[in-house]
């Protein structure tokens, strides 16, 4: 029993709400325009429990989701090893059928087929090159996807397999996969450069299946980044085994999480942003009895208005279709002594493939919203309509990124009454977040433009 990404979607859905979590703004801003600051304060609030979203997600799903190559699931060895025998397989079964091309020795003696395909409907190239060491029986069958088309975002995906064939290329029975290793390039633009991983599997007798599995990470992100690299490292055996990310900043800072699953699906995670906040908390799946639970509080560092947030829910899966109901509390406490209190209701559904998460959210001071997740293939698109306790409407649209980043456009109009109406918005932005939870961006109102410098710790600077 393991977290299933289905699962901890609802987990890290349940964290995401608008509009409550303010941060404060820095006195030291050169205005007092309130409405500003407040719908600052209001998007900043979004991102945070977007990047809440993104790390519970990532926590939680663990080496299920974020660790993998093609199908190769690292808290699974039996699936990475089937994901790997399958490329085997199909590389051997067009060796068979003589529809791949024999090489000449010149080239390597160790290189015996290769295919290339033009798959036009996909928008690639593929080629499949099998290398056979007949003194140790060792093979490398090699998968490379590479002359993309503009719909795609990579320049090259390889997979490598390494196995031991024990010296019978016709016979299956008897190999063992060793380990795997992937390589994805991405075109220049893109918000990170390489992606470098290797899976290696534990020796096992042939014909039984691997029970533990290691695996490295290495991501890479263009010049420019405020990320240098990023690492994560994973090692599973018999259904239980840690998962850890240390993310390196091009200042020489670094922020740390750490992740342990228990046999028994059950979990505890851990993070240390590089601003000091520390984050831990606990997980149950619901893969047996379809109810699963989750816990986190997060604390504050310094003297800002935050001091913690705790949050935990319930929820429930239909074991035929995995669709997820749930309720979840959030309570943040000031360091003033003041505690507010939020509740969430979720409900999710699938389309062609890619998962929509709808979230309704009300507040004890009778603000409420309702939130969008539309999951795409460059990360998450989310909507959010919120709508403040003294009436006034508030309209967002953002693009959320794996890396942690985010670019957020919001509208904020006196009333709904006003926004059906047709009038005009009385403040507009647009803001860029980096992973950390820093950024910048610009607002606007009758009055004039403003720039917004904002801080790790969530607070702000407003100048003219």
């Amino acid at each position: 029993m393991k977290p299933t990404r289905v699962i901890l979607t609802l987990l890290f859905a349940g964290l995401l709400v608008m509009a409550c979590e303010q941060a404060p703004t820095d006195p030291t801003g050169t205005t007092d325009n309130a409405s500003i600051e407040n719908a600052s304060a209001q998007n900043v609030a979004l991102f945070n429990t977007l990047a809440s979203v993104d790390q519970i997600g990532n926590v939680l799903r663990g080496p299920e989701a974020k660790i993998e190559i093609g199908n190769a699931d690292i808290t699974n060895p039996q699936s990475a090893a089937a994901f790997s025998a399958q490329i085997s397989k199909k590389a051997i079964a067009q060796l068979r059928a003589g529809n791949m091309k024999k090489r000449s020795s010149t080239l390597s003696d160790s290189l015996l087929w290769e295919m290339t395909i033009r798959r036009e409907i996909l928008g690639f190239t593929e080629r499949t090159r099998v290398y056979y060491d007949f003194s140790s029986g060792k093979a490398v069958i090699e998968n490379v996807k590479y002359d993309f088309d503009d719909r795609h975002w990579l320049v090259l995906d390889s997979a490598r397999v390494f196995a031991d064939l024990a010296g019978t290329l016709e016979d299956d029975s008897d190999d063992t996969i060793e380990k795997l290793y992937g390589k994805k390039v991405y075109k220049e633009g893109h918000f990170i450069s390489q992606e470098i991983s290797n899976i290696e599997i534990d020796p096992y007798a042939p014909g039984t299946e691997p029970t533990s599995a290691r695996l490295q990470t290495e991501t890479s992100y263009p010049e420019g980044s405020m990320i240098s690299k990023k690492n994560e490292q994973a090692s599973f055996k018999d259904g239980s085994g840690s998962w850890s990310k240390e993310i390196e900043y091009v200042d020489g800072s670094t922020s740390h999480e750490q992740v342990t699953f228990n046999a028994d699906g059950t979990g505890t995670f851990q993070e240390e942003r590089r601003s000091g906040v520390k984050t831990s908390g606990t997980f149950d799946s619901a893969d047996d009895d379809g109810s699963g639970s989750f816990t986190k509080l997060t604390e504050f560092p310094g003297d800002g208005a935050l001091e913690s947030i705790y949050e935990s829910g319930q929820f429930t899966m239909n074991l035929q279709d995995s669709t997820l109901t749930g309720s979840f509390e959030k309570e943040l406490r000031f360091r003033n002594g003041t505690v507010s209190k939020e509740s969430i209701s979720i409900s999710e559904s699938y389309e062609n493939g890619y998962k929509t998460t709808v979230l309704t959210v009300s507040n004890q001071d009778g603000s409420h919203g309702t939130v969008t997740i539309k999951e795409n293939d460059g990360g998450s698109h989310v909507s959010g309509v919120w709508t403040e306790k003294d009436g006034a409407y508030i309209l967002s649209e953002t693009d959320f990124y794996p890396d942690g980043s985010a670019r957020m456009e919001f509208k904020v109009y006196t009333s709904e009454e006003a926004f059906n109406n047709g009038d005009a918005p009385v403040i507009s932005g647009i803001f860029n977040f980096n992973p950390d939870g820093s950024g910048n961006g610009t607002a606007e109102d009758g009055n004039g433009s403003y720039n917004v410098t904002i801080n790790a710790d969530g607070s702000q600077t407003i100048t003219d």
